[in-house]
C-alpha cells in the first residue's frame, strides 16, 4: 500500500514490508524518517526545515577545510565555532555567524551523572569524542 503525495503518513519501506506479524501495515520508526518526503511536505512541520537555520549557522562557523574533510571522509563535522564570530583565520576566511544560546546553562541545570538513568533532576549527556 502506498499513501498519496499529500499524506503525512510514511510509505512502507523495506523493513515495514518484511514485517508480516499483523494484517495491518505498521511503520517502524528509524533514523532516516526525518528526510522522507512525506515528513517534509509542510514546511511548518518539516524536521529538515526545523534545523535549516542552525545548520547554515554551523557551516558559517566552520573552516572550509573542516567541511571538505567531513564530506570526503564521511565523518561528523569538526571544528564548528573554533573561531569566534567576526574573527579572520590565517587563510583569510572571516567567520560571520550568530552564536546561539548555551542550552546547557540557559535551559536548566544539566548535570552529567555517569551510569544513572535519566530522571527529572539529571540528564545523561554523551560526551564521547568521535
Amino acid at each position: 500500500m502506498r499513501y498519496s503525495r499529500d499524506s503525512q503518513l510514511v510509505n512502507p519501506d523495506v523493513i515495514d514490508r518484511l514485517d508480516s506479524a499483523s494484517f495491518f501495515q505498521y511503520h517502524h520508526e528509524g533514523p532516516y524518517d526525518a528526510v522522507y518526503p512525506e515528513r517534509n511536505f509542510d514546511s511548518k512541520l518539516s524536521p529538515i526545515e526545523a534545523v535549516k537555520r542552525t545548520n547554515e549557522e554551523a557551516l558559517k562557523a566552520t573552516p572550509e577545510d573542516k567541511i571538505k574533510d567531513s564530506i570526503n571522509s564521511h565523518r561528523p563535522l569538526d571544528g564548528v565555532a573554533f573561531y569566534p564570530p567576526g574573527t579572520t583565520d590565517r587563510e583569510g576566511q572571516t567567520y560571520n555567524y550568530e552564536e546561539g544560546t548555551n542550552m546547557m546553562n540557559d535551559y536548566g541545570n544539566f548535570m552529567r551523572c555517569p551510569g544513572l538513568v535519566s530522571t527529572h533532576s539529571c540528564v545523561i549527556l554523551d560526551t564521547a569524542k568521535h
